[in-house]
């Protein structure tokens, strides 16, 4: 069982056994068991606790924002269906449709990012390892053969 205490020194940490997968979040303030990472739009470090959640939340909101492009862009495509792609491509060039591009623009960045961090945590999921192993496993030598060398999965 893992036993965190809450300090009230960020600079502080109470010494105790931790299992072997969990880290001290300097963020949060807790030991987290399987830490994986801390998620800035959740605000709270991800790990063994809501590990599942977390990855339902990521394929819920990249569908949904795939889906809210697809119906934008059949919007756009159905308002102005006059001479075809480089009339919709000049109308949303010019004023009229100028908070409609913005729009586009924000939610094809966002959801090409939720996709990226979708297929990495997908990855890390299928190898059995966590974002936080994955970048530091130089440093954990229960990550390494006895050669010294990462464990080739």
């Amino acid at each position: 069982k893992v036993q965190s205490q809450r300090n009230t020194s960020p600079t502080t940490v109470v010494p105790q056994q931790k299992p072997v997968r969990s880290k001290y979040c300097s963020t949060s303030g807790f030991v987290v068991a399987r830490f994986d990472h801390y998620c800035v739009w959740l605000n709270t470090a991800i790990g063994y606790g809501n590990h599942r959640i977390f990855m339902v939340f990521l394929y819920t909101h990249v569908v949904a924002n795939t889906c809210f492009l697809a119906m934008l862009i059949k919007a756009l495509i159905r308002t102005n269906n006059k001479t075809g792609p480089a009339f919709v491509v000049g109308q949303l060039l010019s004023e009229k449709y100028f908070f409609v591009t913005v729009l586009l623009v924000y939610v094809m960045v966002v959801t090409a990012g939720l996709t990226f961090l979708m297929v990495e945590q997908t990855t890390n999921i299928l190898r059995n390892v966590t974002t936080n192993e994955r970048i530091n496993q130089s440093r954990y030598a229960w990550m390494k053969g006895p050669d010294g060398r990462p464990f080739n999965r």
